[in-house]
């Protein structure tokens, strides 16, 4: 069940996307009036939902919207669609190839189905933030290779405009410290979370994946840009990090656009900073946002 405060969160970006989709012009002062509207829970594998953002006012229209799909950590009125799925975690997940699965169902389902919101499949957006972040790789990862999740190959999906990814880890790190370290302070959910997911299990590292592969092996990457955002104050995805996955991405990677963006804050400066009213933080997901898929 998505929170209500990532609720919140993508309502709130998605009023937003209007002020850097769509300035308004001096000779303009009156605009149309925009419905925003939220199709939820609607079910798209297995026992799973998503929820989708969309504008009522703009399914009669011919004019396709572009789309984002997040992997929790939007837009909507003249700027984007907004695709929010679930999928299963711990303790109901105890590998990461069923989060894989799931992403990669959610992505199909949404390529398949935006045209019902007044989407446009050919300018997708893919984001997320801290562990979505991780997840939205791996799957792009996974997929582009033809890498086996749950014991079959991982099918191609179709080419986003533009990843975004919020403050990911993309090397998880030493999982026995890990699992040592949240044992002494009392976090056993935690410990128990390390130990399903990844100790003595393999291939959940996206860029530990790519560093295996052979240079310009792969033909695409799954998206025609990626930008990797990463905030100075941040310790638990550090910053740097975002360009050891970059430079994996470059020199594996046949033709792909790059960025990244150091955001000045902590781990949750872009996401909460969203939430709670930043105007900066706002800004700066707006601004990457539209300049590889503009409305």
């Amino acid at each position: 069940m998505k929170s209500s405060i990532l609720i919140k969160l993508f309502s709130f970006i998605a009023v937003a996307a209007s002020i850097y989709a769509s300035p308004i012009s001096k000779k303009h002062h009156h605009k149309e009036k925009i419905t925003l509207a939220v199709d939820s829970n609607v079910n798209f594998y297995h026992d799973l939902d998503l929820d989708v953002y969309y504008q009522k006012s703009n399914l009669k229209k011919l004019e396709k919207k572009p789309v984002v799909i997040y992997i929790y950590g939007g837009g909507c009125e003249n700027g984007y669609i907004t695709v929010i799925p679930n999928y299963h975690i711990h303790p109901n997940a105890t590998n990461i190839d069923t989060m894989v699965d799931d992403v990669h169902h959610a992505i199909q389902w949404t390529y398949k189905n935006i045209h019902k919101y007044g989407g446009d499949k050919k300018k997708m957006t893919l984001s997320g933030h801290s562990a979505g972040s991780h997840l939205a790789a791996l799957t792009l990862v996974k997929s582009s290779i033809g890498m086996k999740n749950l014991g079959k190959p991982l099918k191609k999906l179709p080419t986003f405009k533009d990843v975004l990814l919020l403050n990911g880890l993309y090397v998880v790190g030493d999982i026995e410290k890990g699992i040592e370290l949240f044992s002494s302070i009392g976090m056993m959910n935690y410990v128990e979370a390390f130990k399903d997911l990844f100790l003595n299990k393999t291939n959940y590292n996206p860029q530990d994946i790519l560093a295996e592969r052979k240079n310009k092996s792969i033909k695409s990457f799954g998206t025609i840009h990626i930008t990797l955002l990463e905030c100075t104050k941040d310790t638990d995805a550090k910053p740097g990090s975002a360009k050891l996955m970059i430079d994996q991405i470059e020199r594996t990677v046949k033709k792909i656009s790059t960025s990244t963006y150091l955001f000045d804050g902590n781990h949750n400066a872009v996401n909460h900073g969203i939430r709670d009213g930043d105007e900066e933080a706002r800004k700066v997901y707006m601004e990457l946002l539209t300049k590889y898929n503009k409305p």
